[in-house]
């Protein structure tokens, strides 16, 4: 069993903890004030906002219905014609720049030129 003056040095201990602002309550870590108040309303009401916007989705029959199997069937050839359209616009994006005469050693070159004149520039102005 623990004597008086153990008692009493972990009493002190712990109101030792207690005044230097380690308090284990809510209220020491947020105060309510006028503008964390605001926020937390705006918060709340655009939720409820959005909430409320969303409702009709959630009570919409074809989605109750639909498996993920029928959703994929909807989707997979809207996503293979998208992919086609990519293919079709990379496989074009390509010919102009080659018919042009851009490669990426041109433009790397002429990246590094005009960086190297705008340094020039910055530091003629700054000294």
């Amino acid at each position: 069993m623990l004597s008086e003056s153990d008692k009493s040095k972990r009493r002190k201990r712990r109101k030792g903890v207690l005044s230097k602002g380690m308090h284990q309550d809510f209220g020491s870590f947020f105060t309510f004030g006028f503008y964390s108040t605001s926020c937390m309303a705006i918060f709340v009401m655009l939720y409820s906002v959005m909430l409320l916007a969303l409702v009709p989705l959630l009570k919409d029959q074809y989605a109750a219905t639909t498996t993920l199997e029928e959703s994929l069937v909807d989707v997979a050839p809207k996503a293979v014609e998208a992919l086609e359209a990519a293919s079709a616009l990379r496989s074009r994006w390509r010919q102009l720049r080659q018919g042009s005469g851009v490669t990426d050693e041109k433009l790397l070159d002429e990246t590094i030129r005009e960086f190297a004149a705008r340094k020039d520039f910055l530091r003629h102005v700054m000294h």
